[in-house]
């Protein structure tokens, strides 16, 4: 397998269309900005919204907040250098301090190192296209499912996966510490694949299947493929969706070297052997069932 290039997008990226050229597409940018928070990334912290431009079903109905590579200066109140980063949320650019953790991660790789591991890969407008790879916990089932899922995981009654997901222990509150490394297990049941966890919303939210969750409240979501947004023209991946939140930027100044921040680490160190894992896992034949159903699964309100 190839490397997976894995990082944040960048303010051109987004905006230009041509290229390195300045020349850019309002309608195009509109296809690559937007994206919608994944259940599992808004009870992980990320913020989510209601608005969606357009009504666009294809986005769904919860947009969500993500971080980009540019670092933002900015003079406070007391004509004071704070630091801050570009972001995109429903209403477009804007800044956020480095240390927030309330901002998720919407990654982005080069076409060409996946374009032959990827599956489902259809043509849509602009000369993009739509296609899936590996695994990630994304949508809450319905909540009958979810009661019946968490009773048998209390009862040690299905088998775990060997997938584990990395995410970070501290809670939305806690700027001033560093990041707390912790896995979540994953299991299997009526051939699907779930993971299992206590909430933690940076407030109320509404999820897919109907409930609203609070901070605290024990929760199953499941594990589907990655929806991924190409540009072949330019080379450029896009995950389609806000996969996970509540990874700070960093915790201190950030003029621009991202390699040093804490995002960096968290996506190269963890991220990246995740989601390697979850290309292999879908080889499997036991996985095999859970790749011709997902269609159906992603779409599904």
């Amino acid at each position: 397998m190839s490397s997976l290039n894995l990082t944040i997008p960048t303010f051109s990226q987004i905006l230009h269309s041509e290229g390195n050229s300045n020349k850019w597409n309002t309608n195009l940018m509109y296809e690559i900005e937007y994206a919608v928070v994944t259940d599992f990334a808004a009870l992980q912290g990320t913020l989510a919204t209601d608005v969606c431009p357009k009504n666009d079903k294809d986005l769904g109905y919860r947009l969500g907040i993500y971080w980009l590579k540019d670092p933002y200066t900015y003079l406070d109140k007391n004509n004071n250098e704070a630091n801050y980063v570009r972001v995109i949320n429903a209403a477009g650019f804007f800044r956020e301090k480095v240390s927030e953790r309330h901002i998720g991660i919407r990654p982005i790789l080069p076409y060409s190192s996946i374009k032959d591991i990827t599956f489902n890969e259809e043509e849509r407008k602009y000369k993009l296209t739509n296609s899936e790879f590996s695994l990630f916990p994304q949508r809450t089932p319905e909540q009958g499912l979810q009661e019946e899922i968490i009773g048998r995981i209390k009862h040690n009654e299905l088998k775990k996966t060997s997938l584990r997901v990395p995410i970070d222990l501290r809670n939305i509150d806690e700027n001033n510490l560093p990041f707390k490394l912790g896995w979540l297990d994953s299991y299997i049941y009526q051939d699907k694949i779930y993971t299992f966890f206590k909430a933690k919303p940076c407030e109320d939210y509404l999820a897919t299947n109907g409930v609203t969750y609070h901070v605290g409240d024990e929760v199953v979501v499941e594990m589907l493929p990655i929806r991924l947004l190409n540009s072949p023209k330019n080379d450029l991946t896009f995950f389609k969706d806000i996969i996970i939140g509540e990874i700070q930027f960093d915790r201190e100044n950030y003029l621009g070297d991202f390699s040093t921040t804490n995002l960096y680490t968290y996506i190269n160190k963890y991220l990246v052997p995740f989601i390697r894992q979850g290309i292999e896992f879908n080889k499997t034949a036991e996985t095999e069932v859970i790749k011709q159903k997902t269609k159906s699964r992603h779409t599904k309100k």
